[in-house]
């Protein structure tokens, strides 16, 4: 596991794969299954971490999802809930890497878009930054740059007006983005930018970078220390918009309405909810297209149309009810 060579270590974690799992394994309808890709990639996806290894950015092995399929065959029954949980982290999760691989291929000249990657080149370890005094956040590396940040540079912003400039365009160096890391053109790690604007005013500017995992920390430190070469490669992706989601599945031990979303067939009635409007359903059915202002006691007139009538019953009468309409739009009521 310990080995430089990218094949003797893809071997150790086979190895280690085929250990922990044993006689268990979680496979997909084409009949492969999770864990062995990469030191990222296990059979139980609450071990996997949110953001992503350098093992995993550079690993060509294709990442491990189920099809919908697997919620349509009768064998995954029983485990339907817990491949229902372990496919939405890897689906949601990939959808975050997606971006990420994308920014990384561009910057190796291996992608075919016609993009400019950003790239701050020439960084300097400046100190370890743990925030203000008042104000302390999760501990990073702070770096500066050799060189402005180009919109800077090219609006020719005042000195004065630096900071003012960049809290309006967020988007630059935005907070809790992705960066990988590169030291004389390897990659060390995948971190975090703790966005302060006037620390990115500063001439030169300074970014700091909050790392995540004992590994990548001890990677990155290990490699700084000889580096010579830092640069930075920026990536668009808003992590804070998925890690919370991503980590409340991990917690998520149950799915409410699993019978319901999950184990439903067309050969059974969609079970009632447990508060039915006994006297409303009763009036609906008798006439659907009544007037109800009175029945909900509503400060307006309303009057259904026969199918407007009837989506109303559904959704009062059943627990799930997918109303679609007008064209266009649609309506899932729980």
């Amino acid at each position: 596991m310990q080995s430089s060579h990218p094949e003797t270590k893809g071997y150790g974690q086979r190895i280690e794969h085929i250990l922990d799992t044993g006689k268990v394994a979680s496979v997909s309808d084409n009949g492969s299954s999770p864990g062995g890709r990469h030191d990222n990639d296990f059979l139980d996806f609450r071990k996997i971490a949110i953001m992503p290894t350098v093992d995993e950015m550079l690993s060509n092995k294709k990442p491990f999802l189920r099809t919908s399929y697997m919620f349509e065959d009768s064998n995954t029954d029983e485990d339907r809930v817990s491949v229902y949980l372990d496919n939405q982290f890897r689906l949601l999760r990939e959808d975050m890497l997606n971006e990420i691989r994308e920014e990384w291929q561009l910057a190796q000249g291996k992608s075919k878009r016609k993009y400019k990657p950003h790239i701050y080149d020439g960084l300097k370890i400046f100190d370890i930054y743990c925030g203000a005094d008042k104000k302390r956040t999760n501990w990073g590396i702070r770096f500066q740059l050799t060189q402005d940040i180009p919109t800077l540079k090219h609006n020719k912003i005042k000195p004065t007006e630096r900071e003012d400039f960049l809290k309006k365009r967020r988007r630059i160096l935005s907070h809790q983005s992705p960066v990988c890391l590169i030291v004389d053109g390897e990659m060390i790690g995948v971190s975090l930018i703790d966005r302060d604007e006037e620390m990115l005013a500063k001439i030169p500017p300074i970014v700091c970078l909050q790392f995540d995992g004992e590994n990548t920390v001890i990677r990155a430190l290990s490699k700084l220390k000889a580096g010579k070469n830092i640069k930075l490669l920026s990536v668009d992706v808003a992590v804070f918009s998925y890690e919370p989601i991503l980590k409340a599945i991990q917690r998520i031990n149950q799915v409410p309405l699993s019978r319901e979303l999950l184990h439903w067939k067309q050969s059974t009635m969609m079970p009632a909810p447990q508060n039915i409007p006994h006297a409303i359903v009763a009036m609906l059915r008798l006439n659907p297209c009544q007037e109800l202002q009175s029945l909900l006691r509503t400060s307006k007139s309303i009057k259904l149309d026969k199918s407007q009538g009837e989506s109303f019953l559904n959704g009062l009468t059943q627990c799930i009810s997918l109303i679609q309409g007008p064209p266009g739009g649609y309506r899932l009521l729980l």
